[in-house]
């Protein structure tokens, strides 16, 4: 998609093979209504594509680096009017924005990427009570969650994905619904695949009772600033063999 990334290897994560899975999420936005929260954004292999095709983007990361590149890439691709850059933990993150949006009565995000694939599905209990009651189902934001999954079958995978979304949420999915989507991005080991999953956050999850949404963040809270955001993390292994130590370099996404 003609974006232009610079990184070192050293400090942040990188994998070329999720390209053609950044452009198939880029390629179902509108950018005549979207606006996109990438809470778990690296150096903005979602959020700038995403602002080269005509969205206002929120773009979030933990790691510092990974947010200082993220700054350096928005420059480069001279999407600054574009996209707005967070350092931020992603579960205070998305609170955060949500009521400063809210307050400012400026349009609320349309689209969440979460691309940490090891942990994203954790901080789905963010989205627990952050919404207004008055709100309509039709109000509720598009969520592309990214994790692993185990299993002999991809349906088993996809299954047991399910099944830790709807318990973090605390709500049922509908497995029949035609919004929601499993797809799978790749393999990354014997019977463990890398999967993205697409649905629209049931209302009753973004307009819970606040009292029972402020006690569940109340307790995830110190779990949260354990974790680390850096985009696409995988399991150490991968990690060391994927990206390892190295220079500084530039990398282009085509």
């Amino acid at each position: 998609h003609g974006c232009k990334f610079e990184l070192d290897y050293s400090k942040v994560y990188w994998n070329s093979r999720l390209q053609t899975e950044h452009a198939r999420i880029v390629s179902t936005l509108d950018r005549r209504k979207d606006v996109v929260c990438d809470l778990m954004c690296g150096i903005g292999p979602f959020a700038i594509p995403a602002a080269r095709n005509g969205c206002r983007v929120y773009a979030n990361d933990l790691n510092p680096e990974s947010y200082k590149w993220l700054r350096n890439n928005v420059k480069l691709n001279k999407v600054e009017d574009k996209v707005s850059c967070f350092n931020e933990d992603a579960r205070a993150f998305l609170r955060r924005l949500t009521r400063d949006l809210l307050d400012k009565k400026q349009p609320l995000f349309t689209v969440v990427t979460m691309n940490l694939p090891a942990t994203a599905i954790e901080f789905l209990d963010a989205f627990i009570g952050i919404y207004p009651s008055h709100f309509k189902q039709n109000d509720m934001p598009r969520i592309h969650v990214y994790c692993f999954s185990r299993g002999d079958t991809l349906e088993d995978m996809t299954n047991a994905a399910m099944k830790r979304i709807e318990g973090v949420i605390r709500a049922k999915v509908d497995r029949n619904a035609h919004d929601l989507n499993v797809h799978d991005v790749r393999n990354v080991a014997p019977k463990k695949n890398m999967l993205c999953v697409s649905f629209n956050l049931p209302r009753d999850v973004g307009c819970a009772q606040s009292s029972e949404a402020d006690a569940k963040t109340t307790t995830d809270q110190d779990a949260s600033k354990k974790r680390s955001t850096r985009d696409g993390e995988e399991d150490e292994c991968e990690k060391t063999a994927i990206a390892g130590p190295g220079p500084k370099r530039k990398k282009s996404e085509p």
